[in-house]
């Protein structure tokens, strides 16, 4: 029996994932002005976290500025652009002893701000995804 080596090459180049990546584009566009220079979207992939409008475990995230917000809208305008229309939150440490639940980013959500209308974000202004649960007449 006579065995050969055999070099054999594979040219196969792994393309580089390139964020963020748009998913699932909304039928119903509720924007008011039915403008023609934005495409509404339900999903954005981005390098570290996956933000929705419709999902309830990725819509809610701390900004930069540590503003507690809803994502409402995902827009992407006709320039490439793209933004998230969200709604800010009230909210309030959960407990201050024996140190302040800052610390540990645990909050109460009392509320969305009273009579402020949606705000405009970029993407690079999410900070943290936050995980929302119901206890009493709060989210925490």
């Amino acid at each position: 029996m006579h065995m050969e080596k055999v070099d054999v090459k594979i040219n196969k180049t792994i393309s580089p994932i390139i964020y963020p990546i748009l998913k699932r584009e909304s039928k119903c566009n509720t924007n008011l002005n039915n403008s023609l220079t934005e495409t509404m979207y339900e999903e954005v992939a981005l390098e570290k976290f996956v933000v929705s409008s419709k999902n309830v475990k990725d819509k809610y995230f701390m900004l930069q500025n540590n503003d507690i917000v809803e994502v409402t809208k995902i827009i992407k305008y006709f320039n490439g652009q793209i933004k998230i229309e969200a709604t800010k939150f009230n909210y309030s440490p959960m407990y201050d002893y024996p140190f302040t639940s800052d610390t540990t980013k645990i909050f109460y959500i009392k509320e969305i701000i009273p009579k402020v209308q949606p705000i405009l974000i970029n993407l690079n202004t999410l900070k943290h995804k936050c995980f929302v649960t119901p206890i009493g007449n709060y989210k925490i």
